[in-house]
């Protein structure tokens, strides 16, 4: 705390499971060992109901000259499939991890920085994985109101989420949120009145057509001596 004093430390909940992943009253923040995950989990409890996730492409392939040594030897890159299991048939075929690695490490993050393909196999089977955990959690997101939106073309979230490409959602977000550049903020604080739109129609919040009001409920019939039942006005 001392070296980092302007990072918000949480404690983590690690028992929660695909049906108690989003819900009211969870003291931690869930553990799965995913901070992409840690975040819908932040942003849900923040009252965010949509989320688009950006890069969020959840797999990692092999770089173009690995490919090109693995297709030398007639061991072709298939397009969705687990670098682990590339990786094996690679081997299978007498392709080797360090003649892979001669050819150009992976590249696995948007920054420059690389892995030998063992290492970066490991980080696309955990990106796999909590592509399977998200999918498996989607009954709950439901029940919960939060929406998933995909905008990385070629994410292996797209299989179970809605994809919308970044100019489609930026177009979403302008027309529901509007335009921060555009936005009146002259006299706001000194606003006392009701602040909804000129446009909007009445609102009035009713009970569901079968609830009574409370306390307008008819007691129970009282027996009478002769043991007739006598309605009683309330």
């Amino acid at each position: 705390m001392c070296d980092c004093p302007q990072t918000y430390f949480f404690d983590r909940e690690g028992e929660r499971g695909f049906g108690d992943f989003l819900v009211p009253g969870q003291r931690g923040i869930v553990d799965w060992a995913d901070s992409m995950v840690q975040g819908i989990d932040i942003l849900y409890r923040l009252g965010i109901r949509r989320i688009y996730l950006a890069g969020c492409e959840m797999r990692v392939r092999p770089s173009e000259k690995q490919m090109r040594t693995a297709l030398g030897r007639g061991i072709e890159y298939r397009e969705g499939e687990l670098l682990l299991n590339f990786l094996k048939r690679c081997e299978r075929g007498g392709v080797s991890a360090e003649e892979l690695d001669e050819a150009g490490e992976t590249e696995v993050y948007h920054f420059d920085e690389r892995k030998p393909i063992r290492s970066a196999a490991n980080t696309d089977f955990h990106y796999f994985r909590v592509a399977q955990y998200l999918r498996l959690s989607r009954r709950n997101l439901s029940l919960a109101g939060v929406e998933l939106i995909s905008t990385s073309r070629g994410s292996r979230l797209n299989d179970y989420f809605p994809y919308r490409p970044i100019t489609e959602a930026c177009r979403e977000i302008l027309m529901e949120v509007g335009d921060p550049a555009e936005e009146r903020t002259a006299g706001r604080y000194r606003l006392t009145g009701p602040r909804v739109e000129r446009e909007l129609g009445a609102m009035r919040d009713f009970r569901p057509h079968r609830w009574e009001e409370k306390g307008k409920k008819k007691p129970p019939a009282k027996r009478s001596p002769a043991g007739k039942n006598v309605e009683v006005e309330g």
